[in-house]
């Protein structure tokens, strides 16, 4: 233990190639269906899924999304991956518009008080960070 001694951490990493001055968001939103699915597999080698996702991945594993494993883009329709932004903004709206109460409006900007801890509502996880 360094506990009551004198010490200094040791140097950070810093990964040069990642964009720390682009927004998150702008980020994603410049990726087409394939580039985020295969970020997701990617990261999904390094943070697995907890048991109580079982459902979601047993769905995602349809259009080539495995815990694991690189994503299989020949499981993924390129009909389909052209509707995913509109597909995906039109039900975060919708999740946005029937909250239930949880959202309020406050100056011309809505507020969810249902944050921190969401389990498996993926919906309130993509309209937090919409």
């Amino acid at each position: 233990s360094a506990q009551g001694k004198e010490w200094t951490p040791p140097p950070g990493k810093f990964d040069h190639w990642i964009d720390m001055k682009t927004a998150v968001r702008d980020q994603v939103n410049r990726m087409d269906a394939v580039e985020y699915f295969t970020l997701l597999a990617e990261l999904m080698k390094t943070n697995p899924p907890t048991e109580a996702d079982a459902p979601m991945v047993e769905k995602m594993a349809q259009i080539g999304i495995v815990p694991g494993q690189d994503f299989d883009k020949t499981k993924f329709n390129p009909a389909f991956a052209t509707r995913v932004p509109q597909i995906a903004f039109d039900r975060i709206m919708l999740h946005f518009k029937f909250s239930d109460g949880d959202v309020k409006q406050i100056n011309g900007w809505g507020f969810t008080t249902k944050t921190g801890i969401y389990g498996t509502n993926y919906i309130q996880r993509a309209l937090v960070t919409a």
